[in-house]
Parts: structure tokens; C-alpha cells; sequence
């Protein structure tokens, strides 16, 4: 039997300062219209639940694995943070990991810094 890791879920700020209007427009050009359509998560083979299920689920780990290799992930999680997007699973990030990108955002972390993933445990 093996053991499944827990992810550490650092708790998130009392408040989180809305994104400059440069720093939501720098996320909307990272947008690829018609994004949506072309989203792995459309597929009829997966379960849309599966982007809503709680932090550390077997279910959320499935569906972070199918964001990896979606063709738009970077496209999806700009929207979210663009949007503000409050519940799910978007770009392979949850709500929690969104809110600490949007306060990397708010504090002048580049908006590419923040939508490449290698780069998210990097100071940028």
C-alpha cells in the first residue's frame, strides 16, 4: 500500500487586494479567444465534477492531470485570475493557489512569472 502525500495547504489572507487594471489587462492578451472550446475539460470523456472536487481529492489530482496537458491551461487560469474566478479547479490551480498568483500579482510579480508553472516555486 502506498501512501498518498498530502498537499500543505498554507492558509490564505484575510484580504486580498483586487488586481490593478494594467495587471487584468495583461492577463486578458494572455486569453486565446475561443479558449473554451478547445479545453481538455470539454472532452466528454471527463467528468466536470472532477474540477470541483476538495483540495487533496483523488478526483482533484485526476483533474489537475488532464489541465497539465491541456492545450489552453495557461489561457484558463489567466481568465480565472482575470475574472477572479472564487470556486474549482482552473489552469491546474485551485482556489487557494489562485488567491496567493492574484496577491503575487498585486505586489508586481510579472503576469508571466505567475501562468508558467515552472516558475511558480521561483521568486520572480
Amino acid at each position: 500500500m502506498t501512501r498518498r502525500r498530502r498537499a500543505v495547504q498554507l492558509p490564505l489572507p484575510l484580504e486580498v487586494p483586487p488586481l490593478p487594471a494594467a495587471v487584468r489587462a495583461d492577463l486578458r492578451t494572455e486569453v486565446v479567444p475561443g479558449w473554451t472550446g478547445r479545453a481538455a475539460c470539454a472532452s466528454r470523456s471527463v467528468d466536470p465534477d472532477w474540477w470541483h472536487a476538495p483540495a487533496g481529492d483523488e478526483l482533484q489530482e485526476v483533474a489537475r492531470g488532464v489541465c497539465q496537458s491541456c492545450p489552453v491551461r495557461r489561457s484558463c487560469l489567466a481568465h480565472a485570475l482575470a475574472t477572479g474566478e472564487p470556486e474549482g479547479l482552473w489552469g491546474g490551480a485551485d482556489e487557494g493557489e489562485r488567491v496567493w498568483m492574484r496577491l503575487a500579482l498585486a505586489e508586481g510579480t510579472r503576469v508571466a512569472a505567475v501562468l508558467d508553472p515552472t516558475s511558480r516555486t521561483a521568486a520572480a
